[in-house]
């Protein structure tokens, strides 16, 4: 479970960095040509480029121990870039969101498995493999 949250999160970033730069040369375009209001478009889009390239780093890194805190950090980086990345970021973080939320879980599954398999180890004294 945590690879596919990791797979679906990186997947996410990815997509989102692409839309947060097609933001940027919306508004950048719309900057040139001295339209009202694109500022905030450039704002959008950078907003969206640190965001999106900060769900693609704690995504790489959400399936290398089974610490629930780099899903954790994706789900917040995903909701930062959802509100600061405009709507078509917003769009691609709501799958990051999903990923997150299945990596998550993975690492607390995972977390209790090995708790678990250690109570009954203690318990009998010996070796208990996963079946």
């Amino acid at each position: 479970m945590e690879s596919a949250g990791k797979i679906i999160a990186v997947t996410a970033g990815v997509l989102g960095l692409l839309s947060a730069l097609f933001t940027l040369l919306i508004g950048g375009v719309g900057r040139a040509v001295t339209v009202w209001g694109t500022v905030r478009i450039v704002d959008y889009g950078l907003g969206g480029i640190v965001f999106s390239l900060l769900v693609i780093w704690f995504g790489s890194e959400m399936s290398g121990r089974r610490s629930p805190g780099n899903a954790g950090m994706v789900v917040l980086c995903a909701l930062l870039a959802a509100s600061l990345g405009g709507r078509l970021v917003r769009w691609m973080m709501m799958a990051a969101l999903a990923g997150a939320m299945i990596g998550l879980a993975g690492a607390l599954l995972g977390r209790l498995r090995s708790s678990r398999m250690k109570a009954l180890n203690d318990q009998k004294g010996g070796v208990v493999h996963d079946k």
